[in-house]
């Protein structure tokens, strides 16, 4: 059953991914069109237990969602414009950021988190939420993630670096947003959907060092707080960090602890993390802002092209200069091929 409601964001939402028991898809799409733009809040829930929820809106102030569920859960944020943070209780100190084109899997055990989008021209957003259950059985044997999923106090996430949302991804997000298929099909095509997703996600992570994965078994809860609380510090003053005693000092422990705890949970140093995050939003302004290269490279800290090329190609394995000439036109034809009238580009 198909909804059209006006364009909302709830405060409070109790939410836990199970079977609709229709053997089908239920759908709710709202939209409305304020200050001559459309938005649009899409809700999918499927038999499979498969929850999706697509959000495009425009946000003039910072809003926040609290998220109540009963049991853990697999949580699959996709953020295609804008910023979210996601905080456990009554945590001021979020415990993940996700920036415009980035993504993660993350375990949410049971209770409640809140989710904060910040304010920006455009915010728009997808998810995935699926049980342990569906998750684990579609892992391969072995998989680093296998562990983690069986803690039920404590979030955990895929990856400690959050992961590119790639053209390929935006396309699959938008033909599920788009498809237009009878319900009881549809079903069969968002379980393919998730799985074809599930196995990219698998793909990219394959790229990342092995040491990269999170292991919050080794490190104590108080102490992934304080290394939470100092990459956040990191991500607020990317651009004028604080120095490592410093750093420590802020988030209550001291030089070593910070050093041995912050690379056992994030896979990398501190400087190591504010060298990829710098990269990751030069490769972002890159995409989205009509920046010069040279103009981007002195925004991340760097007074010479060269070096800052190199860099940028040991992160993500191509220039800036085929990401700016080659990406930017991808996925401007994307974006024309979307609202073209042949909205299906994947073959089930």
């Amino acid at each position: 059953m198909n909804q059209t409601l006006p364009a909302s964001i709830p405060d409070y939402f109790y939410y836990y991914p199970q079977s609709n028991g229709q053997s089908t898809v239920t759908e709710t799409r709202t939209s409305n069109v304020r200050e001559g733009r459309n938005e649009i809040v899409h809700e999918l829930h499927s038999s499979d237990g498969i929850y999706m929820w697509y959000s495009h809106v425009h946000l003039h102030a910072a809003k926040k969602m609290v998220v109540e569920y009963p049991a853990p859960f697999i949580h699959i944020n996709y953020v295609l414009q804008g910023t979210s943070m996601y905080h456990t209780g009554d945590e001021q100190q979020p415990f993940s950021t996700f920036h415009s084109l980035q993504y993660n899997v993350l375990l949410l055990p049971a209770g409640k988190v809140a989710v904060e989008w910040m304010p920006g021209k455009e915010v728009e957003n997808f998810e995935i939420n699926v049980t342990r259950e569906f998750f684990e059985k579609h892992l391969p044997a072995g998989h680093p993630f296998l562990p983690l999923l069986q803690q039920n106090g404590q979030h955990a996430l895929a990856s400690a670096v959050h992961l590119p949302v790639t053209p390929q991804i935006r396309a699959i997000i938008y033909d599920i947003v788009n498809c237009n298929m009878d319900p009881a099909h549809k079903r069969l095509y968002i379980k393919a959907k998730t799985l074809e997703l599930m196995a990219i996600q698998m793909e990219q992570q394959k790229s990342i060092p092995a040491e990269t994965l999170l292991h919050p078994g080794d490190v104590k809860l108080s102490d992934a707080q304080k290394m939470h609380a100092a990459r956040e510090i990191i991500v607020q003053r990317l651009y004028n960090p604080h120095t490592i005693p410093a750093l420590a000092h802020l988030v209550g422990t001291n030089e070593n602890y910070l050093k041995k705890n912050f690379k056992k949970m994030f896979g990398t140093t501190v400087f190591g993390f504010i060298q990829q995050l710098r990269m990751e939003r030069a490769r972002d302004i890159l995409i989205n802002e009509k920046r010069k290269i040279g103009e981007v490279a002195r925004l991340t800290g760097y007074s010479h092209i060269s070096h800052f090329s190199k860099a940028f190609k040991k992160q993500f394995g191509f220039s800036p200069k085929n990401i700016k000439v080659g990406l930017c036109l991808w996925l401007t034809d994307l974006q024309a091929l979307l609202f073209s009238e042949f909205s299906a580009l994947a073959v089930i």
